[in-house]
Order: C-alpha cells, then sequence, then structure tokens
C-alpha cells in the first residue's frame, strides 16, 4: 500500500495504483459520452484533451478570456455543426461550444454549464468593481479560480455523500472543510490525479440507472409544464434558450425524483440512445459492458478482492455483498466467478459502504468513487480547500465559498426564480423552501 506517513490523507484505499490504468481521456466526473461512439472522445482530443482535475474548465473552451464575455447568457454556438446537431436540425445551429462538447447530448447536461458561465460572469462583476485596475485575462483567471473552488466544494460537500456515504469519506478524511476554515486539504505529489478506467468506464457508470426517461419542466409551484421524452430532446442543447424554458427546466431537476438505483435502466437509453429522428437508437447498457472490455479493466472478482473484500472462488462466495437472485442471474451469465464483469457484478452489490447503508452503489463502486475522488483532491495541488499552496484561500474567502450551495447558485443565475428548496439535491418541500 502507497503510504505516506506523515498525513493519513496520503494514503490510498486500493493496495496498488500501478495494477490501475489510467484512463486515456482523463475524464472528469459528470463528462463520459452516453452515445458510446469513439468519434466524440476523438473530437474531444482534437480540442486539447480532456481535465484530469475536478474543476468548472469544461464549460469555456478554453482558458483564455476572450472565450466568455461578461453580459453573455449561454454559450457559444459551435462554428460547424457535430454530425448529431445536423441530424437535429440542418437549418439552424443547436449546439454550443464549450470545453468538452458533449454537453450538448441533452438540454439537462448544457443548463449546468449556462448557470457556471452566469456565475462566472456574476463573480467576474463583483471582481471588476472592487479591481477595476485589473486587465480582462486577470479578471478571468481570478474569476476562474473562484467558480471551480465553489464547483469542488458544492461535488464534495453535498454530492459526493450521496453517492458513497459519509463514513468513507470520514475514514479517508476526504470532508471538505472538516478542519474549520482554515482548510481540510494537503497536496500530495506523489498521488496521480489521472482518472481511472475502472472509474469512468465502470463505477461512475453505474449511476446511469439514476438517468429519467421522461423528464419535467415545471412551474413555479412545481406542477408539470410539459414532459420531453429524453430521446426526443438529445442533441438539441438551444432549447434551453426559449423564453422561461432554463428556469422552469431546473424547477423540473430539482423536484422530479430521479430514477432509484437498482439494476434497471430507462428504455430512453437502452433502446432509444441518440435516436435523434431515427425509430430506435442505442442501448447504454451494453455500450458500457463493451466499453469495459475494450478499456482491458479488471474482472468484478479482481476489484472487489483490490478494495479489501475476500476473492470469491465461486459464485456462492459473493453472498456477503448480493442476494442469492442475483448469485443465481450470474451464474446463468458466465462460466465462472473470475468472467463476472466489473459493471456488472458491481451493479448488483447490496448498497453498503463502510456500514453505511445511505449510500448509492456497493462496497466495491463505493471504494473506487471514493479513491478517485481523493486523488482529484489530494494530486490537484489548486484544490481549494488545501491549507497550503499556490491557490490557497484566506480563511474569509473559503468560510464564504463554503457557503455557497447549488441552490444559492440557482437563485443568483436565474432571474425568474422566485423559489428554491435550500439543499437542490434534496426531493422539494414546502417547508423548505428560500426565496431567490
Amino acid at each position: 500500500m502507497t503510504k505516506d506517513t506523515t498525513h493519513r490523507s496520503s494514503e490510498y484505499i486500493l493496495p496498488s495504483f500501478e495494477e490501475l490504468n489510467a484512463e486515456p481521456d482523463n475524464d472528469p466526473p459528470g463528462d463520459g459520452d452516453e452515445d458510446g461512439e469513439d468519434e466524440d472522445d476523438e473530437g474531444a482530443e482534437k480540442k486539447g484533451g480532456k481535465w484530469n482535475f475536478l474543476s468548472s474548465s469544461s464549460s469555456s473552451s478554453s482558458s483564455s478570456s476572450e472565450e466568455i464575455k461578461i453580459g453573455q447568457e449561454f454559450p457559444l454556438l459551435l462554428d460547424e455543426f457535430l454530425d448529431r446537431c445536423r441530424e437535429r436540425s440542418s437549418k439552424e445551429n443547436v449546439c454550443y461550444l464549450t470545453g468538452d462538447e458533449r454537453l450538448n447530448e441533452h438540454p439537462w447536461l448544457a443548463s449546468h454549464h449556462v448557470v457556471l458561465i452566469r456565475e462566472h460572469n456574476r463573480v467576474a462583476r463583483r471582481l471588476s468593481d472592487m479591481h477595476p485596475h485589473w486587465d480582462d485575462e486577470r479578471l478571468f483567471q481570478e474569476t476562474r479560480r473562484i467558480v471551480t473552488a465553489i464547483f469542488q466544494s458544492i461535488t464534495y460537500r453535498d454530492y459526493l455523500p450521496r453517492i458513497v456515504g459519509k463514513r468513507i469519506l470520514e475514514r479517508i478524511d476526504l470532508v471538505v472543510g472538516a478542519k474549520g476554515s482554515g482548510g481540510g486539504g494537503s497536496y500530495n505529489a506523489s498521488v496521480n490525479p489521472s482518472s481511472m478506467s475502472v472509474f469512468s468506464t465502470a463505477a461512475f457508470r453505474y449511476l446511469h440507472t439514476l438517468i429519467e426517461g421522461q423528464i419535467q419542466i415545471q412551474g413555479e409551484g412545481r406542477c408539470p409544464i410539459k414532459t420531453y421524452d429524453l430521446s426526443d430532446i438529445q442533441y438539441y442543447a438551444t432549447l434551453l434558450e426559449k423564453p422561461e424554458f432554463l428556469t422552469s427546466a431546473f424547477r423540473g431537476m430539482t423536484n422530479q425524483p430521479a430514477q432509484s438505483a437498482d439494476t434497471f435502466v430507462t428504455k430512453e437509453v437502452t433502446n432509444k440512445l441518440s435516436k435523434i429522428k431515427k425509430p430506435f437508437g442505442q442501448d447504454l447498457v451494453s455500450i458500457d459492458i463493451q466499453r469495459g472490455r475494450d478499456h482491458g479493466l479488471p474482472s468484478y472478482n479482481d476489484m472487489r478482492e483490490m478494495c479489501g473484500l475476500s476473492r470469491a472462488k465461486d459464485f456462492h462466495h459473493f453472498q456477503d455483498v448480493m442476494s442469492e437472485k442475483s448469485i443465481m442471474q450470474l451464474k446463468s451469465l458466465y462460466r465462472s466467478a473470475n468472467d463476472v464483469d466489473l459493471i456488472v457484478g458491481g451493479s448488483l452489490e447490496d448498497h453498503c459502504v463502510d456500514g453505511d447503508h445511505s449510500s448509492l452503489v456497493g462496497p466495491t463502486f463505493g471504494c473506487i468513487i471514493a479513491e478517485q475522488f481523493f486523488r482529484w483532491r489530494s494530486g490537484d495541488r489548486y484544490f481549494f480547500d488545501h491549507a497550503e499552496g499556490p491557490g490557497k484561500f484566506t480563511k474569509a474567502q473559503l468560510k464564504a465559498i463554503m457557503k455557497v450551495t447549488l441552490s444559492s447558485l440557482l437563485c443568483e443565475n436565474l432571474e425568474d426564480l422566485e423559489y428554491m428548496q435550500a439543499d437542490a439535491f434534496s426531493i422539494i418541500s414546502k417547508r423548505f423552501l428560500i426565496s431567490a
């Protein structure tokens, strides 16, 4: 096990980093392509590659101040149509130019980029008023630093615990701001922050099970205005620019429950993925399984052993983390316990990580996801809550950053939003609405 005896947070969860190949594309979370076609990954590489670090950089198309103008409400349109965007509309450009063009897969992905761009501009205006002598590039870089910190804070504090539970994060010192407003993390140069294939090709893709196939836009009273089939609005990101659509979309996203985390996935992505105007499309689950084989991922049995579970000598030994019914299903599909694909075996595990039953994943996926987020934090010397380093914030700045929530971001950047629940990740309750 790789250790640094000085800092507990520099210890890897997994026994051997070298045994796990880094993802060639280095996808940040949330940016995995859902259509599974190589052309999308190649296109992203040609535009400069993807990011090793967890940042808001994918909301802009480069690190230049020329890419985001103060007052800009939506991303720039692509100069040239993507093939899928052209399939959607040959008459008008319906896709955006950002750091990762795959935001165009559907408007709900693009909507988060829009909010980050608006937050960037809001912060930039404040900084410009405070520092009128700063040039555009200084203003851009300082703003990006703040918005990235907000993005990291919300992801680690509010989102990640819902996926893997709180116990494993506490055990590996992955709770941001845990040591107060002075910062809780520390940079470790020996930690490789690259994205692991087992994370971006298997563990995080299990969360495709949460996708809701019929998505709503809602009014201020949280009553549905219209319901869309997900497959009908793929590659139509500029739908967000219709009057009041963006705000109505976020009302729906923060009020409509996601699908359950289980072995079932909506037909909108198993039968109709990227169908555009065709009668049927691709199967995302099949793509996920095949991609794992193409990447040469370790088997489920290999990874569960690396994560501290006993190695199964036969299917019966999987009963420590899954039901007898799931084991029988695996026996009917695989010849040996060693043949089970990582994404298949991990998807069948009971949801419990370090004894925490609030997680949405089982112990193997929980181990992989926590490991990846640990690396993104400890391997990034600019991570927002590091107590020392070139990107260090003051205590007052950290305190202000930690106050920002997804709900407050929406309230600040959606003009026609009147109310939002205090926690945008939780189902709405009239008792906990806050005024914008």
